[in-house]
Protein backbone atom coordinates (compact mmCIF):
# COMPACT_ATOMS: atom_id res chain seq x y z
CA UNK A 1 0.00 0.00 0.00
CA UNK A 2 2.62 2.84 1.23
CA UNK A 3 4.32 1.85 -2.55
CA UNK A 4 0.91 3.34 -4.22
CA UNK A 5 0.64 6.72 -1.89
CA UNK A 6 4.62 7.20 -2.74
CA UNK A 7 3.98 6.85 -6.20
CA UNK A 8 1.15 9.30 -6.46
CA UNK A 9 3.09 11.77 -4.35
CA UNK A 10 5.96 11.19 -6.90
CA UNK A 11 3.68 11.91 -9.90
CA UNK A 12 2.04 15.11 -8.71
CA UNK A 13 5.19 16.20 -7.58
CA UNK A 14 7.29 15.97 -10.44
CA UNK A 15 5.57 15.54 -13.41
CA UNK A 16 3.24 18.51 -12.60
CA UNK A 17 5.96 20.13 -10.75
CA UNK A 18 6.29 23.98 -11.36
CA UNK A 19 5.73 24.74 -14.94
CA UNK A 20 2.46 22.50 -15.72
CA UNK A 21 -0.63 23.91 -17.53
CA UNK A 22 -3.36 25.00 -15.50
CA UNK A 23 -5.98 22.12 -14.63
CA UNK A 24 -9.52 23.19 -16.14
CA UNK A 25 -12.26 21.77 -14.33
CA UNK A 26 -16.04 21.77 -15.29
CA UNK A 27 -17.04 22.88 -11.80
CA UNK A 28 -16.36 22.74 -8.35
CA UNK A 29 -18.25 19.25 -8.00
CA UNK A 30 -15.38 18.17 -10.19
CA UNK A 31 -13.32 20.16 -8.65
CA UNK A 32 -13.97 18.48 -5.21
CA UNK A 33 -14.75 14.69 -6.44
CA UNK A 34 -10.97 14.96 -7.87
CA UNK A 35 -9.31 15.59 -4.45
CA UNK A 36 -11.43 13.21 -3.13
CA UNK A 37 -9.72 10.63 -5.21
CA UNK A 38 -6.34 11.86 -4.22
CA UNK A 39 -7.15 12.14 -0.96
CA UNK A 40 -8.23 8.55 -1.02
CA UNK A 41 -5.15 7.28 -2.65
CA UNK A 42 -2.91 9.08 -0.05
CA UNK A 43 -5.10 7.42 3.06
CA UNK A 44 -4.54 4.27 0.94
CA UNK A 45 -8.46 3.65 0.90
CA UNK A 46 -8.04 2.45 -2.67
CA UNK A 47 -11.57 1.15 -2.68
CA UNK A 48 -13.18 3.66 -1.97
CA UNK A 49 -12.27 5.08 -5.55
CA UNK A 50 -13.55 2.77 -7.83
CA UNK A 51 -17.34 3.88 -7.63
CA UNK A 52 -15.91 7.43 -7.50
CA UNK A 53 -13.39 7.35 -10.47
CA UNK A 54 -16.48 5.97 -12.49
CA UNK A 55 -18.40 8.81 -11.66
CA UNK A 56 -15.61 11.03 -12.63
CA UNK A 57 -14.95 9.36 -16.04
CA UNK A 58 -18.67 10.54 -17.17
CA UNK A 59 -17.28 13.20 -18.04
CA UNK A 60 -15.26 11.79 -21.46
CA UNK A 61 -13.50 15.24 -21.89
CA UNK A 62 -11.65 14.97 -18.55
CA UNK A 63 -8.33 15.36 -18.60
CA UNK A 64 -6.99 16.45 -15.28
CA UNK A 65 -3.91 14.27 -14.92
CA UNK A 66 -3.42 13.83 -11.40
CA UNK A 67 -6.88 12.70 -10.94
CA UNK A 68 -7.03 10.54 -13.82
CA UNK A 69 -3.27 8.93 -12.24
CA UNK A 70 -5.30 8.20 -8.71
CA UNK A 71 -7.47 6.43 -10.58
CA UNK A 72 -4.84 4.47 -12.00
CA UNK A 73 -3.55 3.71 -8.64
CA UNK A 74 -7.06 2.77 -7.23
CA UNK A 75 -7.93 0.44 -9.95
CA UNK A 76 -4.53 -1.51 -10.48
CA UNK A 77 -4.17 -1.57 -6.36
CA UNK A 78 -7.86 -3.38 -6.21
CA UNK A 79 -6.61 -5.80 -9.07
CA UNK A 80 -8.84 -4.26 -11.53
CA UNK A 81 -6.36 -3.82 -14.27
CA UNK A 82 -8.93 -3.59 -17.23
CA UNK A 83 -9.73 -0.18 -15.86
CA UNK A 84 -6.56 1.06 -14.87
CA UNK A 85 -5.16 0.47 -18.80
CA UNK A 86 -7.79 2.16 -19.87
CA UNK A 87 -7.27 5.06 -17.87
CA UNK A 88 -3.62 5.12 -18.54
CA UNK A 89 -4.45 5.42 -22.00
CA UNK A 90 -5.97 8.73 -21.47
CA UNK A 91 -2.56 10.43 -19.35
CA UNK A 92 0.10 11.99 -21.13
CA UNK A 93 3.67 10.99 -21.53
CA UNK A 94 4.85 12.61 -18.43
CA UNK A 95 2.56 11.21 -16.25
CA UNK A 96 2.91 7.76 -17.75
CA UNK A 97 6.46 7.83 -17.02
CA UNK A 98 5.90 9.09 -13.44
CA UNK A 99 3.96 6.36 -13.25
CA UNK A 100 6.19 3.34 -14.63
CA UNK A 101 9.09 4.88 -12.38
CA UNK A 102 7.32 4.18 -9.60
CA UNK A 103 7.63 1.00 -7.31
CA UNK A 104 4.48 -1.04 -7.36
CA UNK A 105 2.40 -3.21 -9.55
CA UNK A 106 1.15 0.28 -11.56
CA UNK A 107 4.76 0.22 -13.42
CA UNK A 108 4.60 -3.34 -14.70
CA UNK A 109 1.20 -2.01 -16.81
CA UNK A 110 3.32 0.73 -18.54
CA UNK A 111 6.34 -1.36 -19.06
CA UNK A 112 7.56 0.60 -22.14
CA UNK A 113 6.86 4.64 -21.01
CA UNK A 114 9.64 6.43 -21.94
CA UNK A 115 10.78 9.48 -19.91
CA UNK A 116 9.71 12.97 -22.24
CA UNK A 117 11.66 15.41 -19.71
CA UNK A 118 15.50 16.50 -20.11
CA UNK A 119 17.82 14.36 -18.15
CA UNK A 120 20.51 16.11 -16.10
CA UNK A 121 23.58 15.04 -18.40
CA UNK A 122 21.90 17.33 -21.12
CA UNK A 123 21.35 20.33 -18.84
CA UNK A 124 24.58 22.95 -18.74
CA UNK A 125 26.08 21.36 -15.69
CA UNK A 126 27.87 24.82 -14.19
CA UNK A 127 24.23 26.42 -14.22
CA UNK A 128 22.46 23.41 -12.85
CA UNK A 129 25.16 23.08 -9.92
CA UNK A 130 24.66 26.95 -9.16
CA UNK A 131 20.94 26.83 -8.81
CA UNK A 132 20.32 23.53 -7.37
CA UNK A 133 22.90 24.25 -4.73
CA UNK A 134 20.31 27.21 -3.82
CA UNK A 135 17.24 24.52 -3.60
CA UNK A 136 19.48 22.65 -1.02
CA UNK A 137 20.43 25.38 0.80
CA UNK A 138 16.98 26.88 0.97
CA UNK A 139 15.25 23.02 1.95
CA UNK A 140 18.26 21.53 4.69
CA UNK A 141 18.46 21.48 8.25
CA UNK A 142 22.20 21.36 9.54
CA UNK A 143 23.22 18.41 11.87
CA UNK A 144 25.45 19.73 14.93
CA UNK A 145 28.24 18.47 13.33
CA UNK A 146 27.74 20.58 10.85
CA UNK A 147 26.78 18.19 7.96
CA UNK A 148 23.25 19.03 6.02
CA UNK A 149 20.12 17.00 5.56
CA UNK A 150 17.01 16.34 3.47
CA UNK A 151 14.21 14.26 3.20
CA UNK A 152 15.44 10.53 2.18
CA UNK A 153 13.58 10.85 -1.14
CA UNK A 154 14.79 14.02 -2.34
CA UNK A 155 18.54 12.66 -0.75
CA UNK A 156 17.82 9.80 -3.34
CA UNK A 157 17.05 11.72 -6.49
CA UNK A 158 19.92 14.63 -5.93
CA UNK A 159 22.54 11.55 -5.91
CA UNK A 160 20.92 9.81 -9.13
CA UNK A 161 21.10 13.20 -10.94
CA UNK A 162 24.54 13.54 -10.14
CA UNK A 163 24.46 16.59 -7.41
CA UNK A 164 25.30 14.22 -4.27
CA UNK A 165 28.22 16.28 -4.27
CA UNK A 166 26.56 19.42 -3.83
CA UNK A 167 25.48 18.59 -0.36
CA UNK A 168 28.74 18.63 1.21
CA UNK A 169 29.37 21.90 -0.53
CA UNK A 170 26.16 23.78 1.54
CA UNK A 171 26.73 26.82 3.21
CA UNK A 172 25.75 26.51 6.97
CA UNK A 173 24.38 30.08 7.77
CA UNK A 174 20.89 31.05 8.86
CA UNK A 175 18.02 31.49 6.63
CA UNK A 176 17.88 34.91 6.18
CA UNK A 177 21.46 35.49 5.89
CA UNK A 178 21.62 32.22 2.81
CA UNK A 179 18.21 34.20 1.29
CA UNK A 180 20.31 37.30 0.90
CA UNK A 181 23.66 35.67 -0.82
CA UNK A 182 21.46 33.70 -2.55
CA UNK A 183 19.37 36.71 -3.88
CA UNK A 184 22.27 37.88 -4.72
CA UNK A 185 23.89 34.67 -6.74
CA UNK A 186 20.84 34.46 -8.68
CA UNK A 187 20.59 38.07 -10.05
CA UNK A 188 23.98 37.82 -10.88
CA UNK A 189 23.83 34.63 -12.48
CA UNK A 190 20.80 36.24 -14.75
CA UNK A 191 22.91 39.23 -15.72
CA UNK A 192 25.59 36.72 -17.17
CA UNK A 193 24.04 33.84 -18.39
CA UNK A 194 19.99 35.20 -19.12
CA UNK A 195 17.07 34.01 -17.89
CA UNK A 196 17.31 30.04 -16.77
CA UNK A 197 14.82 27.56 -17.58
CA UNK A 198 13.94 24.10 -16.81
CA UNK A 199 15.58 23.00 -20.14
CA UNK A 200 18.74 24.35 -18.67
CA UNK A 201 19.08 24.15 -15.16
CA UNK A 202 16.93 21.27 -14.27
CA UNK A 203 13.80 20.94 -12.07
CA UNK A 204 15.66 21.39 -8.55
CA UNK A 205 17.53 24.31 -9.81
CA UNK A 206 14.48 26.11 -10.65
CA UNK A 207 12.68 25.13 -7.49
CA UNK A 208 15.90 26.77 -6.04
CA UNK A 209 14.97 29.69 -7.69
CA UNK A 210 11.52 29.89 -6.93
CA UNK A 211 11.79 28.89 -3.31
CA UNK A 212 14.60 31.59 -2.51
CA UNK A 213 12.25 34.23 -4.28
CA UNK A 214 8.51 32.97 -2.07
CA UNK A 215 11.17 33.30 1.10
CA UNK A 216 12.44 36.81 0.52
CA UNK A 217 10.84 40.04 1.87
CA UNK A 218 8.40 42.35 -0.71
CA UNK A 219 11.12 44.47 -2.16
CA UNK A 220 12.54 40.81 -3.95
CA UNK A 221 8.97 39.55 -4.16
CA UNK A 222 7.80 42.80 -6.20
CA UNK A 223 11.35 42.85 -8.36
CA UNK A 224 10.60 39.05 -9.42
CA UNK A 225 7.22 39.07 -9.98
CA UNK A 226 7.21 39.44 -13.91
CA UNK A 227 9.90 36.67 -14.13
CA UNK A 228 7.81 34.06 -11.62
CA UNK A 229 4.51 34.90 -13.36
CA UNK A 230 6.23 34.50 -16.79
CA UNK A 231 8.24 31.00 -16.09
CA UNK A 232 6.55 29.35 -12.99
CA UNK A 233 2.71 27.52 -12.95
CA UNK A 234 -0.27 29.51 -12.11
CA UNK A 235 -0.53 27.71 -8.92
CA UNK A 236 3.14 28.76 -7.47
CA UNK A 237 2.68 32.07 -8.67
CA UNK A 238 -0.58 32.17 -6.68
CA UNK A 239 1.74 31.74 -3.49
CA UNK A 240 3.60 34.92 -4.53
CA UNK A 241 0.49 36.97 -5.07
CA UNK A 242 -0.06 35.90 -1.11
CA UNK A 243 2.83 36.82 0.09
CA UNK A 244 2.72 40.29 -1.25
CA UNK A 245 -0.63 41.11 0.20
CA UNK A 246 0.23 39.46 3.41
CA UNK A 247 3.33 41.46 3.41
CA UNK A 248 1.60 44.78 2.71
CA UNK A 249 -1.09 43.69 5.49
CA UNK A 250 -3.96 42.95 3.05
CA UNK A 251 -6.21 40.08 2.38
CA UNK A 252 -4.98 37.48 0.59
CA UNK A 253 -6.54 36.07 -2.75
CA UNK A 254 -5.68 32.23 -2.38
CA UNK A 255 -5.35 31.43 1.07
CA UNK A 256 -1.87 30.08 0.65
CA UNK A 257 -0.87 31.70 3.98
CA UNK A 258 -1.27 30.78 7.58
CA UNK A 259 -0.53 32.37 10.99
CA UNK A 260 0.05 30.83 14.55
CA UNK A 261 -2.25 32.92 16.83
CA UNK A 262 -0.74 33.08 20.13
CA UNK A 263 -3.67 34.19 21.94
CA UNK A 264 -6.33 31.29 20.43
CA UNK A 265 -2.82 28.59 20.33
CA UNK A 266 -3.56 27.81 16.90
CA UNK A 267 -2.49 28.00 13.37
CA UNK A 268 -5.35 30.35 11.51
CA UNK A 269 -5.63 31.58 7.71
CA UNK A 270 -4.43 35.50 7.31
CA UNK A 271 -8.05 37.09 6.45
CA UNK A 272 -8.83 35.80 2.96
CA UNK A 273 -10.75 38.02 0.60
CA UNK A 274 -14.24 37.20 0.14
CA UNK A 275 -13.70 33.69 1.92
CA UNK A 276 -16.47 32.04 0.66
CA UNK A 277 -15.40 32.20 -2.99
CA UNK A 278 -11.51 31.18 -2.19
CA UNK A 279 -12.13 27.54 -3.93
CA UNK A 280 -13.49 29.15 -6.98
CA UNK A 281 -10.46 31.22 -7.12
CA UNK A 282 -8.00 28.27 -6.46
CA UNK A 283 -9.54 25.92 -8.37
CA UNK A 284 -8.70 28.57 -11.74
CA UNK A 285 -5.72 28.07 -10.78
CA UNK A 286 -4.97 24.56 -9.62
CA UNK A 287 -4.79 25.07 -6.21
CA UNK A 288 -5.92 21.96 -3.93
CA UNK A 289 -9.47 22.91 -2.26
CA UNK A 290 -9.37 24.91 0.89
CA UNK A 291 -10.21 22.35 2.99
CA UNK A 292 -7.81 19.84 1.84
CA UNK A 293 -4.91 22.43 2.25
CA UNK A 294 -5.95 23.31 5.38
CA UNK A 295 -4.94 19.94 6.81
CA UNK A 296 -1.30 20.83 5.72
CA UNK A 297 -0.80 23.93 7.60
CA UNK A 298 -2.96 22.08 11.15
CA UNK A 299 -5.47 24.24 10.89
CA UNK A 300 -8.87 23.22 12.60
CA UNK A 301 -12.02 22.48 9.95
CA UNK A 302 -13.63 25.30 12.46
CA UNK A 303 -11.84 27.49 10.74
CA UNK A 304 -11.95 26.46 7.77
CA UNK A 305 -14.23 28.78 5.17
CA UNK A 306 -17.66 27.22 4.03
CA UNK A 307 -17.39 27.68 0.55
CA UNK A 308 -20.04 28.92 -1.84
CA UNK A 309 -20.60 27.49 -5.65
CA UNK A 310 -18.98 30.01 -8.04
CA UNK A 311 -20.37 33.67 -9.12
Amino acid sequence: MTKYVISMCLVIANCIGLFAQTDKYENLEEYYLTYTIISNVKAGSFNMNLGLCEELFKNEDYTIQKGLAACVISFAAEGDTINAHKVINRLTPQMKYALAASDSIVGRLIPDAVCPQNKADQYNKYLADQYTIIFIEDQGLFKSDGTIILDEETTEKLNNQGYGHLLEEARNLPGTEINRLNLIKIRSLIAEYGIPSVDKVGHYGMYGIYLTILHSKLASLEEFDSFVKENFSSRKYGYMVDKKKVAKKLPQIYGTQGQYDAELQKTIFYEIEEPEYVDCRRMKIGLMPISHYAKNLSINEEDVPKQLNCK
